[in-house]
């Protein structure tokens, strides 16, 4: 699963103004909680992006997967 993530994030990283205006119908999503590991400069690119965007760290995941893998959800 993490490197799921991890391709899904390389891939929405490459324009990261246009994750983070796909990322705004996540904001707010429920549902079951993961754990996954990411190195510590990621996960702070994607807070940046997060706070530059005004959305979630979680909302910019969901729409990297969301875009990486479309056949992933229904």
């Amino acid at each position: 699963m993490t490197e799921l993530v991890r391709v899904a994030i390389a891939d929405g990283l490459t324009d990261a103004a246009a994750l983070a205006k796909s990322s705004r119908q996540f904001q707010g999503v429920s549902g079951r909680r993961s754990t996954v590991d990411l190195p510590a400069d990621l996960h702070k690119t994607l807070k940046v992006i997060a706070a530059q965007h005004d959305t979630s760290v979680q909302a910019l995941l969901l729409a990297a997967i969301h875009r990486t893998y479309p056949d992933l959800t229904t």
